[in-house]
């Protein structure tokens, strides 16, 4: 009767106390644990149940929502076309450098400077061969070679007199 939910409260206190008791019967052990269960049951604790509140909010409004997205939307749009974009702005200056498209002025720059800097250094080395012929025919003067040959005559002639 028990398990077709035929017996009374007080029945039901009854077989309580009979499975939590020490003289259960051999053939009624095996519903112990499941009394014992019954019992544990009441000493967990669930969450108290909540009851939705009633939304105070109004229904979605239909005729408010499309005139307030148009207006949202014109200003977006308002936006977008007056705001100018730095991506479609061109550069001051394009510097191109083996087909590559430099406009970062400081990159630019550093290039520059670097590429001026080859440019000393190959003249330097050009120009080399022309300075040392030019020191060359300074030394080779044949005015200064004959003033020194006439110079040193003249001083071994004193010295042997």
């Amino acid at each position: 009767d028990y398990f077709e939910g035929l017996t009374s409260i007080e029945e039901e206190k009854r077989l309580k106390q009979y499975f939590e008791s020490d003289r259960v019967k051999p053939e009624h052990r095996m519903y112990k644990t499941l009394f014992a269960a019954f019992s544990q049951e009441r000493e967990w604790t669930s969450p108290p149940a909540r009851l939705p509140r009633e939304s105070k909010r109004k229904p979605f409004n239909l005729k408010l929502w499309i005139p307030l997205s148009g207006a949202v939307a014109a200003c977006g749009l308002l936006l977008f076309f007056t705001t100018p974009f730095s991506r479609f702005q061109k550069p001051d200056y394009v510097v191109i450098v083996n087909g590559r498209h430099i406009t970062n002025a400081r990159e630019a720059r550093c290039y520059a400077d670097r590429m001026f800097f080859e440019a000393e250094k190959e003249m330097k080395e050009s120009f080399r061969p022309v300075i040392r012929a030019r020191q060359i025919t300074q030394n080779m003067d044949a005015d200064k070679i004959f003033e020194g040959v006439h110079k040193s005559i003249t001083d071994r002639q004193t010295q042997e007199k």
